[in-house]
Parts: structure tokens; sequence; C-alpha cells
């Protein structure tokens, strides 16, 4: 992951900025254990695409990691609403579906 995110970060330097880089760029941060950057990354991604599921469903599972269910909740209901059909982790779909948030 690190050569991948060394030319991922090259390309953003080279003013290329797009929602679809940031997230790799995140997801990159994110196996490496650095969740603060992949967190700032992704949020980055959703001001330049909010209608993009893809950073919500990142956003989603670094926030359950971290252990902040109802920003995960909050996440993953955004992805489901950008992305109807999609899977979500099963503790997680019961809950979008009856609405609690523990």
């Amino acid at each position: 992951y690190s050569t991948a995110r060394a030319e991922f970060e090259k390309a953003m330097t080279m003013g290329l900025r797009s929602s679809d880089l940031l997230v790799h760029v995140a997801l990159c941060h994110r196996e490496a254990d650095e969740l603060d950057e992949a967190l700032e990354l992704l949020n980055e991604a959703v001001a330049l695409n909010p209608d993009d599921a893809r950073p919500y469903f990142h956003l989603g599972q670094i926030h359950q990691r971290r252990g902040s269910r109802r920003k995960a909740f909050a996440a993953f209901q955004r992805f489901t609403e950008l992305s109807p059909g999609s899977v979500l982790p099963p503790e997680l779909e019961a809950e979008l579906k009856d609405g609690t948030r523990n």
C-alpha cells in the first residue's frame, strides 16, 4: 500500500483532486492504521462529491472500527440511500432496517 499511496499522493500534488483519488489514498492510510488521515481524506471526498456512495461506506467502516456506532450508523445509512441494494455488515443492516441506534 505504501507504493500505491505514494503514487496517489504524487497525483494529488500535481493538482488532481477527485473524489475517487481521495478515496484511494484514504484506503491506503486506513490499511496503514492511519485512521485520522483516512477520515480527513474521506470527508474531503464527500465534500467534493456528496452523491458518491463509496466514501460513506469507508467512513462507516472506520467509525465502526473506532467504536463510534452513531457515526458509523449515519455513514452506512447514507451509503444505503445512495446505493440501494448494497451489502452492509450484518450487525448494522438490522439496525438500519428497524431504525435503532444502539
